[in-house]
């Protein structure tokens, strides 16, 4: 039996790693001078891979900075190191993230009142670092209750805490300090991602028999998740899909996976179809082989192409009533070279096909005059808004990839949360359209043109609100229906076509 696999909502990129890598990727599009970072951005090594090959790269300690582009990790820095930047003039992007930024601004206050600042958190850590700056020599850091309790008496004392660290730790820790100091300013600085994180891991955890948390080595929100998982279930981190070992899943039934703040969709992505094919495998070799073989089916161009060559033959043939093999032939071919050769390079090449496309498609309608400009207009609304809708689903998958690395799809340039809306109304456009045209044409076999994604789409809607795009990268849900939707429409023309 395949596994059940749950995957954390709250996993992957947070707010402040978004909104760092927006800053960078923006200064790294505008500009051809060199861009550096301060450090590594986040803590996650695919992600800096991938910036290394667009000509980020971290700041050297000897390396001549003046005239340059210099982006200040999420982490935030000391206002010491920012200072020097700024006198060696190099061009200061701060990427820190506003919640940490916010940390900083209430060690720096009570700080020049004199006021001793006690941050709870990890000792050498970029954040606790860069606050400690802000302390100037009336910083502490305690990791947990146990440093806490060898703190001598003191009349006053602020305390904040690293934005990653676990709420319990904190806790207790603020128990303890709050009985060794006459005035205890506290502030929960916790991230509240990181709590919801944190939460729904534990959550997660105890309904799981094991728990693979996805993350960057050296990303301390990462740890915290494994050390809360570990203690309600096996759990084991790591940071790619080459990672995996099949031993771990021997026996396991249901797979609960998270991921750190800094770990990108595509990682988790790989991570979830790697473990489903894992449960799959362990059915026998006849039902693992079906499945695998069915995945390779619907995720190849060859498939996608033939499906939008099936839309594009049923559409016509529902209205027609007489089967357009060779557009729906043609349509499919320049498919097929457009997802080989011309996709995923500019979104001026996809409108231009999906135009073509839709010319091909309305061909039989134009040449006909029995049928009028509302059907033309219909029609063809209906198959770019199929085309349209199709591809902004596919990049949608990929929009943190194709951000980071360059490639300049139209999710990548109108950020992802736009292109997804901007999909889903086109989907609801043709689907009014279709509705049009049954009305129109009183024919069943158009009802299937609109039945079948209309209820894909809801389905679609329920598994990204539950767990998120990262899910859908096997690309199996994204060529089905058109086949289902289009084979439908057809055998239903054939016995009913009136």
């Amino acid at each position: 039996m395949p596994f059940k696999i749950r995957v954390a909502d709250s996993a992957g990129f947070c707010f402040g790693v978004r909104k760092a890598l927006d800053k960078l990727i923006e200064i790294r599009n505008q500009t051809v001078d060199p861009v550096r970072t301060l450090g590594p951005l986040i803590h996650n090594e695919q992600v800096l891979e991938a910036l290394e090959k667009r000509a980020v790269h971290e700041l050297a300690d000897d390396e001549e900075i003046k005239g340059k582009h210099v982006v200040l990790r999420a982490h935030g820095v000391t206002p010491e190191k920012r200072k020097q930047l700024q006198e060696q003039n190099a061009i200061v992007c701060d990427a820190t993230c506003p919640k940490v930024g916010q940390v900083q601004a209430i060690v720096k206050k009570f700080s020049r009142k004199g006021c001793p600042v006690i941050i709870i958190g990890d000792r050498g850590h970029a954040e606790v670092d860069g606050l400690l700056g802000y302390s100037g020599e009336k910083g502490i850091v305690v990791t947990g209750p146990q440093e806490a309790s060898a703190l001598q008496w003191g009349p006053e004392v602020c305390v904040v805490a690293q934005t990653t660290q676990d709420p319990l730790v904190f806790s207790q820790t603020v128990d303890i300090i709050r009985r060794k100091f006459a005035i205890c300013h506290e502030f929960n600085t916790i991230c509240d991602a990181t709590s919801e994180r944190q939460r729904e891991t534990h959550a997660l955890a105890v309904e799981s028999d094991i728990m693979i948390v996805v993350g960057g080595k050296h990303s301390a929100n990462t740890r915290r998740l494994a050390e809360i998982a570990g203690k309600h279930c096996k759990t084991i981190m790591i940071q790619t899909v080459e990672d995996i070992d099949a031993s771990w899943f021997v026996g396991v039934h249901r797979v609960g996976i998270t991921a750190g703040a800094s770990t990108p969709a595509w990682v988790i992505g790989n991570v979830v179809e790697r473990i489903r094919v894992l449960g799959w495998e362990q059915t026998g070799p006849v039902i693992a082989g079906g499945f695998n073989l069915l995945c390779e089916f619907v995720r190849h161009p060859v498939t996608w192409a033939l499906g939008i060559g099936l839309i594009c033959f049923s559409a016509m043939y529902s209205i027609t009533g007489h089967p357009p093999w060779i557009i729906a032939i043609t349509v499919a071919c320049l498919t097929g070279l457009w997802r080989t050769f011309g996709k995923r390079l500019n979104p001026a090449i996809d409108m231009v096909f999906i135009g073509l496309l839709t010319l091909l498609s309305i061909t039989p309608v134009i040449l006909d005059p029995k049928y009028s400009t509302g059907h033309i207009l219909s029609v063809g609304f209906f198959i770019a808004s199929t085309y349209f809708s199709r591809l902004l689903l596919f990049d949608c998958l990929h929009v943190q990839a194709d951000r980071i690395s360059g490639l300049p799809t139209l999710p990548a340039l109108i950020r992802d949360a736009a292109s997804t809306a901007l999909s889903w109304l086109s989907i609801g456009m043709g689907a009014i359209t279709v509705a049009s045209m049954i009305a129109a044409t009183r024919s069943p076999s158009v009802a299937a043109l609109i039945i079948i994604p209309a209820g894909f789409a809801v389905f679609q809607k329920k598994r990204l609100a539950k767990s998120g795009w990262c899910v859908l990268c096997d690309n199996l849900y994204l060529n089905l229906p058109g086949w289902i939707a289009s084979i439908l429409s057809i055998t239903l023309k054939l016995f009913f076509p009136g």
